[in-house]
C-alpha cells in the first residue's frame, strides 16, 4: 500500500521507534542508599518490582503469574525490606507482598483480611503504618512489615477517614475525613495524648510536609492570591508566614512536591511544573550537586530524585524535548555516573525536533503560554496541528512527547495551548473559567492565529486533534470554525456534553458533582449549543473518529452517535474502534496501527 506523506519527508521515523518505551517508573534508593528498586516491564511483558544492588548489580525481581496481575506501587520498608502491592484489574483486587530485596521469593500478606492503605513506612523501624477506614471507626495501626501481625494501634477516629499525614518521624498528625467531596475536612493533632482539632486550613490547600521540629507545615494554596505560593503554617498558633516562594507566572500547589533525603527526615527542597520543571533546593549544598549534574548534561532537565548524604549517592533522572527519560546515578565521592536506565533507547536525540515555549494573549486579555515543535527540516510556515490536551483541568508539558515528534517528523508544527481551566496558571486562568467551554476553544483557536500571524502556521494547512477534551475541542474546530480547521481526529471525545455529564450521574456520582460545581445545574441549556452533535450540519471537512468499546470515562455512544450523525448527512468519518481498549489505546500494536492511520489520514487530508 502506498503510504503519503503531506510534507517532503522521504524517511520518516518509524511509529514503533518513537511510542516503543522501556516501561521503568518509581526508582528510588533504599533508606542506606546502597540499593535501588524500580517498577519495570519483565521478559513475560509484565510489570515487576525489581532490586539492584548498586555495588555488584546483583539483581532480583517479584511479580504476579497468571491473569492479568502486575505491580503497581512499592515501598522500601526497612535496607533489605520492600512491600508492594499488586492489582488484578480484571477483579477488582490489589494484593499486597513483602519480599527480601537479596531473594526471588515473595509472601502475601494478607494483614487479617482488612482494608490496609499505607500510610508511612516507618524505615527506621520494624512495623509500617497503616490506615483501615471504616464508616464507623477507622483506626491507623503499625503492622510488622515481614509477617503482617498487628502490633498496636496507633490512632482511631469515629467515622470515616479519607487519608493520614505523618510528621517526619511517622507519627500520624493529620487525618482528611469524610467519604464524600462535600463533607471532606482537616483535622490536626501535636500529640499522641492530645485530642482531634480543626487543622485551620481550606480542604484543597496542598500539604506537602512537616518541617524538622513538627510544629510547623509546608503548605501552599492561593490564601487569597491569585497564585499559590510556599508558606510555612504554625501548627499550634494557626497562622501562616509570608509567602517563603512564590514563581511569578505558575502555580506551586497543583504539582509542588516536597524532596526528602532517603531517610526521609530532611527536607531538602521543592519541585514543582513551571515552563519547564523546576527545583527549588533549601540546601546550598544539594544545589552545588545540582549544580555539577546541569553542568554535565547542560541540554536536559535534570531532576535528583534519592539524595543519600551518608554514601553520596544521588538517584537523578534526565530528560529535553529531544531527549526520552534517563535515570542516572551520581556516586560523589568516586566522582561517577552511571547510566541505570534509559527509557527510549532505540531514540537519536540529534534526530528529534526542537520544543519551545510560547506566550500569547486570548481575545480578552488573559495571558497564555503553551509549547510549539517545529520539524527539523524546512522552513515556515509549516501544516500546522494543534494538539489539544484533556482534562480540560489538566496541563501541557515540556519534554520529550512521542505524538509531537511523531508529527513533526511528518514535517507538521505541532501547537499545544494551555487554555484557560488548564492547571498550573494562577486562579484567574486555572479556576475562574473552568466552566468556559467556549473560551477553552477561543483560546486554542487564539494560539493557531497566533502561530499564523509569527509565520510559523500556514493559514490554509491547519488540524486539530486530542483526545478526551482533546477530541471534544478537535470536533468543535471543525463545527464552529470550519473556515480555520481543515480537518479533525477525535479520539475518545464528547460530542454530547448534557449526555456526557447525565451518564456521569449514574455511574461516577463525585466527577458529577464537580461537573455541577463548573458549568452550574443548568449545565443541559448552557452546554447543548456547545456541543458538537448539535452542529453536524456545518461539518464538511474530513473527520477521523477513534474510541476503545470499553471507555469507562467517556461511553463509546459518545463517539458512535457522532459516526451515525455524520454518515446521515453524507459525510462519513474515517474510524478507528477496537473492542479491548478504554480511555486511550495501550496495547503497543494497537497503538502503532492508530498512528499508522492517523499518518495516512492527515497526509490526505493536510
Amino acid at each position: 500500500m502506498l503510504v503519503l506523506f503531506g510534507p517532503a519527508f522521504a524517511d520518516p521515523i518509524a511509529v514503533e521507534t518513537l511510542f516503543k518505551e522501556s516501561k521503568a517508573d518509581n526508582f528510588t534508593l533504599s533508606p542506606d542508599g546502597r540499593y535501588i528498586a524500580l517498577i519495570a516491564e519483565n521478559p513475560e511483558h509484565r510489570r515487576a518490582l525489581y532490586a539492584r544492588d548498586l555495588d555488584n548489580g546483583e539483581t532480583h525481581s517479584w511479580t504476579l503469574k497468571g491473569g492479568n496481575a502486575y505491580v503497581n506501587s512499592y515501598f522500601w520498608t526497612s535496607n533489605e525490606w520492600l512491600y508492594f502491592t499488586s492489582a488484578r484489574p480484571s477483579r477488582g483486587m490489589v494484593d499486597s507482598f513483602v519480599a527480601r530485596r537479596d531473594s526471588d521469593k515473595f509472601r502475601v500478606t494478607d494483614f487479617e483480611g482488612r482494608t490496609n492503605l499505607m500510610v508511612d513506612a516507618l524505615i527506621d523501624r520494624e512495623p509500617i503504618l497503616v490506615l483501615r477506614p471504616s464508616e464507623v471507626e477507622s483506626s491507623l495501626v503499625e503492622i510488622h512489615s515481614e509477617t503482617g501481625v498487628q502490633l498496636k494501634t496507633v490512632a482511631t477516629y469515629r467515622g470515616y477517614v479519607r487519608g493520614a499525614t505523618t510528621d517526619l518521624n511517622g507519627n500520624p498528625r493529620i487525618l482528611r475525613l469524610g467519604e464524600e467531596r462535600l463533607e471532606e475536612r482537616l483535622i490536626h493533632r501535636a500529640a499522641d495524648s492530645e485530642s482531634w482539632e480543626p487543622l485551620g486550613l481550606p480542604i484543597d490547600a496542598s500539604l506537602l510536609g512537616f518541617g524538622p521540629d513538627g510544629t510547623t507545615l509546608l503548605v501552599s494554596d492561593y490564601f487569597g492570591r491569585d497564585r499559590s505560593a510556599l508558606y510555612r503554617y504554625n501548627l499550634a498558633a494557626k497562622e501562616l508566614s509570608d509567602p517563603l516562594f512564590e514563581d511569578p507566572v505558575h502555580d506551586l500547589h497543583s504539582t509542588a512536591r516536597l524532596i526528602l533525603d532517603v531517610s526521609r527526615k530532611r527536607p531538602l527542597g521543592i519541585r514543582y511544573e513551571a515552563d519547564r520543571l523546576t527545583t527549588i533546593w533549601f540546601s546550598p549544598e544539594i544545589q552545588q550537586v545540582q549544580q555539577i549534574l546541569n553542568d554535565r548534561y547542560p541540554e536536559t532537565i535534570n531532576s535528583i530524585l534519592g539524595i543519600d548524604l551518608t554514601q553520596g549517592r544521588f538517584l537523578f533522572s534526565s530528560y529535553s524535548d529531544r531527549q526520552p527519560l534517563i535515570y542516572r546515578l551520581l556516586d560523589y565521592a568516586q566522582k561517577k555516573i552511571s547510566d541505570l536506565w534509559p527509557t527510549r533507547p532505540q531514540i537519536d536525540p540529534a534526530l528529534m525536533a526542537s520544543t519551545e515555549v510560547i506566550t500569547f494573549s486570548s481575545r480578552d486579555g488573559l495571558s497564555l503560554r503553551g509549547y510549539l515543535t517545529t520539524p527539523r527540516e524546512g522552513q515556515g510556515p509549516f501544516p500546522t496541528v494543534a494538539l489539544v490536551h484533556g482534562g480540560p483541568w489538566l496541563r501541557d508539558t515540556w519534554g520529550f512527547k512521542p505524538e509531537a515528534q511523531f508529527l513533526a517528523s511528518r514535517g507538521y508544527a505541532v501547537l499545544q495551548i494551555n487554555y484557560r481551566g488548564s492547571a498550573g496558571f494562577g486562579r484567574k486562568i486555572s479556576y475562574q473559567h473552568r466552566g468556559d467551554l467556549k473560551g477553552m476553544n477561543d483560546d486554542i483557536e487564539d494560539g493557531v492565529r497566533w502561530a499564523i500571524k509569527h509565520g510559523y502556521t500556514d493559514p490554509d494547512r491547519v488540524g486539530i486533534m486530542g483526545g478526551s477534551f482533546g477530541g471534544y475541542a478537535a470536533l468543535y474546530g471543525v463545527a464552529f470554525k470550519p473556515e480555520l480547521y481543515k480537518c479533525a481526529i477525535s479520539e475518545v471525545g464528547i460530542s454530547d456534553w448534557p449526555e456526557h455529564i447525565d451518564s456521569l450521574k449514574k455511574d461516577r456520582e463525585y466527577v458529577y458533582q464537580l461537573m455541577i460545581e463548573y458549568f452550574g445545574p443548568d449545565y443541559r441549556q448552557t452546554l447543548a449549543p456547545l456541543s458538537p452533535i448539535n452542529q453536524v450540519d456545518a461539518i464538511t471537512a474530513p473527520v477521523f473518529i477513534a474510541f476503545g468499546r470499553q471507555d469507562s470515562n467517556v461511553s463509546p455512544s459518545q463517539s458512535k452517535q457522532m459516526i451515525q450523525e455524520l454518515t446521515r448527512r453524507g459525510h462519513p468519518p474515517i474510524v478507528f474502534a477496537r473492542h479491548w481498549e478504554g480511555h486511550g489505546f495501550f496495547d503497543e500494536k494497537i497503538q502503532s496501527d492508530y498512528y499508522r492511520a492517523v499518518e495516512t489520514f492527515l497526509a490526505e487530508n493536510l
